[in-house]
């Protein structure tokens, strides 16, 4: 993953790195691959990660529901 702590400019590569971290399809927008991390590993997320998507998620629904899960302990992804 890039090593920024700040995460100011939320380019088209660190979603490349989080859609890889996570096993899933990094071709695509930004909006595309946030759509993906929310609806397949929105478990797994850390709060940075879950700040980086939120902006790019275009549904309500989908936001809510992550939201509902922002403070709670993340799931370990499986091996």
């Amino acid at each position: 993953m890039v090593k920024n702590n700040t995460f100011k400019n939320n380019t088209l590569q660190i979603f490349i790195d989080l859609a890889k971290k996570y096993r899933i399809s990094p071709s695509g927008t930004k909006k595309q691959i946030a759509q993906r991390l929310n609806g397949l590993r929105g478990s797994y997320l850390s709060k940075k990660e879950k700040n980086i998507i939120i902006p790019y998620l275009s549904n309500n629904v989908n936001k809510r529901i992550l939201l509902q899960n922002y403070n709670k302990t993340r799931k370990k992804l499986p091996k």
